[in-house]
């Protein structure tokens, strides 16, 4: 890999917090202001997929 993505996995202290590289999931809610009218926006199942891919990335 190219030496200028090394910065990416290296550790990063956000307060009392240490995550163990830089590389981070964003939030898949959508833009629209009326969101939460959209069938399927947030519910149980994305709040269950989050928890999962967290569980996996963190071993």
């Amino acid at each position: 890999m190219d030496k200028k993505y090394d910065a990416l996995f290296t550790p990063w202290k956000i307060g009392n917090v240490e995550i163990k590289n830089r590389i981070v999931m964003c939030s898949m809610g959508g833009t629209c202001l009326f969101g939460f009218a959209e069938p399927n926006h947030w519910d149980e199942e994305a709040a269950k997929l989050i928890l999962e891919v967290a569980k996996t990335i963190a071993g």
